[in-house]
């Protein structure tokens, strides 16, 4: 059995145990990224497969060289967050046909693609130079986003919340960041506008955010709903800790698995406002 089976395992039934060790990992990963001993091990195989490929008559010369040390995997690997939410948004925007939507912070490759079926506006701290036909981009801070109350239609904000007011992209510090920036997008939202949010959600039925400081909160699923009181979900999705992709599931309802070497799965929030009677 691999060694990384073995461990995840272990650590599943060893709770106390698996905190220590994420602890550490997370401590630490930074360091591990400068200090990669797989891509010191690449460089060797780097020389070794230049070697062999010379010898069978290749025609490559050293100083082209363009060492691609980190691409010899078992198998191709994807951030299951990132590539379910972009596939679970992109569906739900696209079924809306609505012709012009808003996002704030979402990741510009999600952002980009839905630029071929809507007008798109990106709204950030730190504006992008793109140049795309249905894509332009509105420089603004989700704290205080330059919409009028009740306006926007069509809103998307995924992976973003959880990080505001912790100072990882260089915002200020502000311990209620996270709920701050759900106020302003619920204010924002038109009647009978969409808003389409994601954020790290944990297992448990403990109703508090958990602050991973500086990298994010995570948060309990129905703590997630009560940030937006004057928004009714639509509906409810996640991506579990063990890369699950589960959809329309009910939030009373769903079990947030956990994997031994994650901090969090993932909720993808489809709310609405309604029309005061």
């Amino acid at each position: 059995m691999h060694l990384k089976t073995i461990l995840r395992q272990w650590l599943s039934t060893h709770p106390e145990a698996k905190r220590a060790f994420l602890l550490l990992f997370r401590f630490l990963s930074p360091l591990l990224k400068v200090i990669n001993l797989r891509a010191i091990l690449g460089y060797f195989w780097f020389i070794r497969d230049w070697i062999k490929f010379n010898r069978l008559g290749g025609q490559a010369r050293l100083l082209n060289g363009y060492p691609c040390v980190m691409d010899k995997t078992a198998m191709t690997t994807f951030d299951p967050q990132y590539f379910y939410q972009a596939i679970w948004g992109f569906n739900k925007i696209l079924s809306s046909k609505v012709t012009q939507h808003v996002d704030v912070g979402s990741e510009i490759n999600f952002v980009g693609m839905l630029s071929v079926v809507t007008h798109v506006t990106f709204v950030d701290i730190r504006p992008v130079n793109i140049q795309l036909k249905n894509f332009s981009c509105q420089e603004g801070s989700i704290l205080s986003l330059p919409y009028g109350s009740d306006t926007i239609k069509s809103l998307s904000c995924m992976h973003v919340i959880e990080h505001i007011g912790l100072g990882r992209y260089g915002d200020p510090l502000d311990p209620s960041g996270s709920v701050k920036a759900c106020r302003e997008l619920e204010r924002v939202v038109a009647v009978e506008g969409v808003l389409y949010i994601t954020v790290p959600i944990y297992d448990g039925l403990e109703s508090k955010i958990k602050v991973h400081f500086n990298g994010f909160r995570s948060f309990g699923i129905q703590e997630v709903i009560s940030f937006f009181p004057t928004l009714t979900l639509c509906s409810f999705s996640m991506v579990n800790g063990n890369r699950d992709f589960i959809q329309d599931v009910d939030p009373k309802k769903a079990t947030v698995v956990m994997d031994s070497f994650s901090d969090s799965a993932l909720g993808l929030f489809e709310f609405t406002k309604l029309a005061l009677e």
